[in-house]
């Protein structure tokens, strides 16, 4: 299962888009990620704030009430590392932090210190990225946050997009 991972998604606000003729539409939510961690003995929480897009597509089915997500996407835009109790507060190593994307960056350290997996670095961010603008920032996570908008525009306009 979670092998006793400790996350949370709370939801905040949420968008729809629907095509003309109402057989189509995305959904676009923002979203905070918290996942509680143990480092050097200190618990913290890493919370990433990002976007979910929902593609959805009406069914054609007898009643043409069925609606169905046919892909699931999202973009991490910003996060930080709070400590639970702020007496005791890890020291984390800089150099590696700074590998990360800025929108998950937190997040991605402390899973691989804790968890023994190797996060992706490449998944979609903010569009800050894009500039170079942001220290450790990626160009390829500012360059997929930009395509998953056009994925999301085309979607609505009856096109295919390749997820």
């Amino acid at each position: 299962m979670d092998a006793g991972a400790f996350i949370m998604h709370r939801c905040h606000g949420i968008s729809t888009d629907i095509s003309p003729d109402a057989t189509r539409a995305v959904t676009k939510m923002k979203a905070t990620i918290t996942q509680r961690f143990t480092i050097q003995g200190c618990e913290v929480d890493a919370e990433s704030d990002c976007r979910f897009c929902f593609f959805w597509i009406r069914m054609p089915d007898a009643s043409g009430r069925e609606w169905r997500a046919r892909y699931v996407r999202h973009w991490y835009e910003k996060d930080k590392l709070i400590a639970v109790n702020p007496a005791k507060v890890p020291v984390l190593d800089e150099r590696r932090l700074s590998q990360y994307p800025s929108g998950y960056r937190y997040l991605a350290y402390c899973q691989e210190e804790t968890m023994g997996v190797k996060v992706l670095t490449d998944m979609p961010g903010h569009r800050r990225e894009n500039n170079g603008g942001v220290e450790g920032g990626s160009k390829a996570c500012g360059e997929k946050h930009d395509l998953l908008y056009w994925q999301c525009k085309a979607w609505v306009e009856g096109g295919e997009v390749e997820i």
